[in-house]
This record gives C-alpha cells, structure tokens and sequence, in this order.
C-alpha cells in the first residue's frame, strides 16, 4: 500500500484500515490530540477504555477497606481478623507492585496492566462470596 503524498501516518495505519482517522497522528503513528467526545478507532477507543477500566479497578480494590465496618459486622470479624486482614493487605500490594515492575519492564505497561486485571478479577468477585475471616484475609492479600 503506498502512502498519498502529505500522509504522515506509516503504512500499517493504513494496511488496518484506518489511513490515521479523524485523529491527526505524528510520524510514529500516535495521536497528537483527544478528542474526548469521539469514540472513533485507534486512539479514543482505547483511550475511553482504559480510563475505565482504571476506574473499575480502582474502585473495586480500594472498596473492601471503604466498607470494613459493614464487612466486620456482616462477618463477625474480631480486632485481630481485621489487623491481619490489614497487614495481607500490605503485602499483597509490595508483592504485586514488585512483580508489576518486572512484567512492564518485560512486556510493556498494556500486557503488564492486562495481566494484573485477569490476576485480580477472581479474587474482586470471590470478595462478595467470603464467609469468614480466613476468606476475607485471603483475599485481602490477592487484591492488595
């Protein structure tokens, strides 16, 4: 496929279909503006996902120690429970950021930050079927 004169998006853009999109590209072929309304492929797509996708894991990381009062009470949860759910918690996160560092400098922050979604979903989900105080820790630790 050869590129129209003026055209400064490389040839795979274009083998893909797109030719650049609405969306002006520099050279190497990323967006040089957001268009935060547009949905349109490459660029805002991914964009509007991963700002999402953050939010959602954000969110549902951060909720178990936001609604520890209902959890302690719905679980029975002593002082002691919640200490070591506290300290899994801890540990979980130093130990996932250091394997993080090591998957981005590896495999680059996309494959890294999908590796750590598919890591941590199951143990998001399986928050909501604890029964106890070891469940909970547990799960604790895998979130971070």
């Amino acid at each position: 496929m050869s590129q129209k004169q003026g055209d400064t998006t490389p040839g795979l853009f274009q083998c893909w279909g797109h030719g650049g999109g609405p969306v002006p590209t520099d050279s190497e072929g990323k967006a040089k503006s957001i268009r935060f309304w547009s949905f349109e492929r490459p660029y805002m797509r991914a964009f509007h996902l991963n700002y999402i996708a953050f939010f959602l894991t954000f969110v549902s990381t951060f909720a178990p120690a936001a609604l520890l009062p209902v959890i302690r009470d719905n679980l029975d949860l002593t002082r002691v429970d919640v200490g070591n759910a506290g300290i899994a918690a801890v540990v979980g996160a130093v130990a996932s950021r250091v394997m993080m560092g090591n998957m981005v400098d590896r495999f680059g922050p996309r494959y890294g930050y999908g590796f750590l979604l598919l890591l941590t979903s199951p143990a998001i989900f399986c928050m909501s079927l604890v029964q106890g105080a070891a469940g909970f820790i547990v799960l604790r630790l895998f979130i971070g």
